[in-house]
């Protein structure tokens, strides 16, 4: 049993970016990208859907994924831009309450690295889970609920995931078909939420890295394939 802290914020929109629900592609990412160090009173206004017209979140367009976020729109929306900075996402309202895009994550609690992760007393405290594989688990089973409600109430297209490794606990989150996953290249992976017409493509991961989509020739190719196995 986890605690009911810890339930309200992983069965809500903690640990996510927000933007408009309502977009028809979503981006999904595994968590927020920096260390956790517990949970307090300022967490609570992060359970509704936020923004980057949210002060907290201006300039989050700098990072390394959120750029990749970015190229991703791009190329989807055939939009033919260049530079992406502040000036880009308002213009283009991206990820705004009634603009282009909305941005979850799987797991509320951020890590900055997760092949370093220590399942510590903290943690422990915070969840009254025993493991990170029980946490993993937990926030597949629970939190995919609330998600995926909120999906099907939003007619949501299309949630594009970002990291291959993990494509399972991504298709188990969303509910999706195993026996209807396609493969295009080891590259990019294609289901569906059950009972809908909802997709859910796993790409690689958004990063600078070797093996990630790291330049926007990589992105326009993703997005053709998508294109070309998806019809919104």
């Amino acid at each position: 049993m986890v605690t009911d802290g810890f339930k309200a914020l992983a069965c809500s929109y903690f640990g996510c970016d927000g933007g408009n629900v309502l977009s028809d592609v979503w981006i999904c990412g595994l968590e927020w990208g920096y260390q956790f160090d517990g949970i307090n009173a300022e967490d609570l206004r992060f359970h509704e859907c936020s923004s980057w017209e949210d002060k907290v979140f201006m300039g989050s367009i700098k990072a390394q994924y959120n750029q990749k976020l970015a190229w991703f729109y791009n190329a989807y929306y055939n939009w033919d831009e260049d530079i992406f900075n502040d000036e880009f996402v308002s213009r283009r309202k991206l990820l705004s309450k009634d603009g282009v895009g909305f941005k979850m994550n799987a797991f509320p609690i951020g890590f900055k690295n997760r092949s370093s992760v220590t399942w510590d007393e903290k943690f422990k405290s915070v969840t009254n889970l025993n493991s990170f594989e029980e946490y993993v688990d937990w926030c597949v089973k629970n939190r995919g609920e609330f998600f995926r409600k909120i999906a099907k109430e939003s007619n949501t297209k299309m949630i594009v995931c970002t990291g291959i490794s993990n494509k399972d606990n991504f298709f188990k989150f969303f509910d999706c078909d195993f026996d209807k996953i396609i493969s295009i290249n080891n590259d990019i992976y294609i289901s569906n939420i059950k009972n809908s017409t909802t997709k859910v493509v796993v790409t690689r991961f958004f990063n600078y890295q070797e093996g990630c989509i790291n330049s926007k020739e990589k992105m326009k190719e993703t997005v053709l394939h998508i294109k070309e196995n998806i019809k919104i």
